[in-house]
């Protein structure tokens, strides 16, 4: 705001004070006339009639108007300390009684239905049939126990036919029971025994050219088998499982042939962290063969240490097979590992597996029934390299592909007998080239 500015804004202020002291002045005048003499209206009139002369009021000031310095507020980043004082607070709760006017109901509990997945039902069935060839037809399966403590399934089937041709006939019988049962001690043992008969005829051969009798074509194959094996049905305090089974096997033909075969196995796993596991195995295979050419033992033994690494999208197995096949002592690789594909329902495969294939006269009838005398029998050894996918499609749909390359010593191999054109020569490949797709 400038001088000139000022002094405007102050003019009418001071032609007021002015006035107002000129006022003052005549009042004060006109008293002291009045106290000396009291002379006439006229010229009383005269006297008060005065002038105000102009005048001119100059006001000049330096003055420069500025605002106070006001006090500001300044803030800090720092957050408030966290008070961690705890308070002691003490509650004293009235004990109240309630009464009431009336009597509860009791609770009747009500049975729940058994699921049907979980129900054992015996059941029992009988089939009979009969078809062209004469061919006659019997099955039976009946079953017994009340599926908690007990288990025990009977199975029976019989099949016969004949034709019309010399020696083209066969009969097969088979007797099946399984039994079951749960000990107070958590301990599930099982038994198995069952009885086979296979009777039939060799063909194969010109009956032009080559006579046979038909006692001399006939082949009658008996099985005898006894199973037992116990396990824990629930986890013990050492989480360690167990399955020894132990199996005797009586095998014999029409030809004075006979064999008899005892197997032990005892898996044993330990259970170290839900991803981490170690499982030993331990395998014992005897068997002794008299045939009417010669007697032959054949004794098989291995062990099977591995440990596995479980997750859910990962399982990695490490393991060695050190096995002795007849006193010949061999190291055999066990090493698999699965993997699934995030984002997909595939899990690929790929290992390193190496075991004893156990051969015996009753699994070579069992392959070939048409074998004829042998001398030796010789257990293959089977090592594959294998890549492989596994997966499903949707709930109902799991597939499953596999390609293995394989390396064998000493297979069976089956040559037609050139004498009489009604058996099979056995021989031993030493070494052989495989390729498996499963």
């Amino acid at each position: 705001m400038t001088n000139r500015r000022i002094f405007f804004l102050l003019l009418p202020l001071l032609l007021i004070i002015g006035h107002d002291v000129a006022a003052q002045k005549k009042k004060s005048t006109q008293k002291k006339s009045t106290k000396k003499a009291a002379p006439s209206k006229k010229k009383k009139q005269a006297e008060t009639i005065d002038t105000i002369g102009s005048r001119i009021v100059v006001i000049t000031s330096d003055f420069k108007p500025s605002l106070q310095n006001a006090a500001k507020i300044n803030f800090t980043a720092a957050s408030s300390v966290a008070d961690t004082t705890k308070i002691p607070l003490s509650y004293k709760v009235p004990s109240s009684n309630l009464f009431f006017s009336y009597e509860p109901i009791s609770i009747q509990p009500l049975a729940m239905p058994a699921d049907s997945g979980l129900a054992w039902i015996n059941q029992h069935q009988i089939k009979l049939g009969a078809g062209n060839l004469s061919t006659f037809f019997g099955e039976g399966r009946f079953s017994f126990g009340d599926g908690k403590k007990s288990i025990t399934t009977l199975q029976a089937d019989y099949i016969s036919s004949k034709s019309n041709l010399f020696a083209q006939q066969f009969s097969k019988l088979n007797l099946d029971v399984i039994s079951i049962f749960n000990s107070p001690k958590n301990i599930e043992w099982t038994s198995h025994a069952y009885f086979n008969s296979i009777t039939q005829y060799k063909y194969g051969y010109k009956p032009s050219t080559l006579s046979f009798t038909k006692d001399q074509l006939k082949q009658i194959f008996n099985t005898v088998s006894l199973q037992v094996g116990a396990k824990n049905s629930t986890a013990n305090e050492a989480g360690v499982n167990y399955h020894p089974q132990l199996s005797y096997y009586r095998f014999t033909d029409n030809n004075s042939g006979s064999e008899n075969n005892v197997i032990f196995k005892l898996p044993i796993e330990k259970v170290f962290s839900k991803i981490m596991s170690f499982k030993l195995t331990f395998d014992a295979d005897i068997a002794n063969t008299k045939l009417p050419t010669a007697t032959i033992n054949n004794n098989l033994f291995s062990l099977n240490p591995a440990v596995i690494f479980s997750t859910p999208n990962f399982i990695l197995n490490i393991g060695l097979r050190p096995s002795w096949d007849n006193n010949r002592y061999t190291m055999l690789p066990n090493f698999i590992a699965e993997g699934k594909l995030s984002n997909s329902p595939l899990t690929l495969q790929a290992g390193w597996d190496g075991n004893l294939q156990k051969n015996s006269y009753r699994s070579l009838i069992a392959y070939n029934p048409w074998i004829g005398p042998f001398s030796t029998i010789l257990n293959t050894q089977i090592n594959q390299q294998f890549i492989g996918v596994k997966g499903n499609s949707g709930n109902h749909i799991s597939y499953n592909a596999k390609i293995a390359f394989q390396q064998l010593k000493n297979q069976p191999l089956f040559l037609n007998d050139a004498l009489d054109g009604k058996t099979f020569n056995t021989i031993y490949e030493s070494s052989m080239n495989a390729v498996k797709i499963q």
